[in-house]
């Protein structure tokens, strides 16, 4: 299920955007009790609608990218404790890492639209390099290691709002000749004790050698000139 192509064009490297979902844990055994839903269905809102990003190999190896573009927030104003993580990886990465961006509302200066680096105020879809230092620029906030006890109590509706700041979820690869490609993430969270999964539908490609193609699609061919 492709979705539109968006790219940043560089003579070495490039992103695009396609359509699917990374394993940084194992897959827990989950609660016969707990509801899995999709975006939109339940209370964690990752602001994601099933898409997979992919990213073409700089000439040098190995290489750095974050996959990013996931504001948590709460649709309905619950209290939500994270449990866990969980991706699944067809082609391991030489490190996987998941990395959360905090944006507090005193980070975002009036004006920030019309400033020259106005991009890295906003969520990132990815970008070539190792958080927060990506290729086209540094990124404002508090980077910290995404783990279970994380609370998310930011409302959706706030968080459109970049002023307000926001919460953005990132995973990070270290790449070698191989690539990597996560295929499917959930988050595993509580709310009053209750348990939930968010199934993200979020797949991402670090392009190299071994990435197969995906519903018949080699979205690693060509290079970002090429699109």
């Amino acid at each position: 299920m492709p979705a539109a192509c968006f790219r940043r064009v560089s003579r070495s490297a490039g992103l695009i955007l396609a359509g699917t979902a990374l394993l940084l844990t194992s897959c827990a055994q989950l609660d016969e009790s707990r509801k899995t839903h999709t975006e939109g269905e339940g209370p964690l809102s990752a602001r994601s609608y099933g898409v997979t990003l992919s990213a073409h190999a700089p000439k040098t190896s190995p290489w750095d990218v974050a996959f990013g573009g996931h504001q948590l927030c709460t649709t309905d104003g619950s209290t939500i404790e994270i449990e866990e993580f969980r991706l699944e990886t067809e082609v391991q990465a030489l490190r996987t890492e998941l990395v959360v961006r905090t944006l507090q509302s005193g980070d975002v200066p009036s004006g920030w639209e019309e400033r020259d680096d106005a991009e890295n105020f906003t969520t990132k879809s990815g970008g070539l390099g190792r958080l927060p230092d990506l290729e086209d620029g540094r990124l404002v906030g508090r980077f910290t290691q995404a783990k279970p006890g994380l609370m998310v109590t930011q409302g959706c509706d706030e968080a459109k709002e970049i002023k307000n700041g926001y919460t953005e979820l990132f995973v990070q690869f270290q790449v070698g000749e191989r690539g990597a490609y996560m295929s499917t993430m959930w988050i595993d969270y509580r709310v009053n004790g209750r348990p939930y999964t968010l199934d993200l539908e979020w797949g991402a490609i670090a392009c190299g050698d071994d990435i197969p193609l995906i519903d018949g699609h080699d979205y690693c061919a060509g290079t970002a000139d090429d699109e």
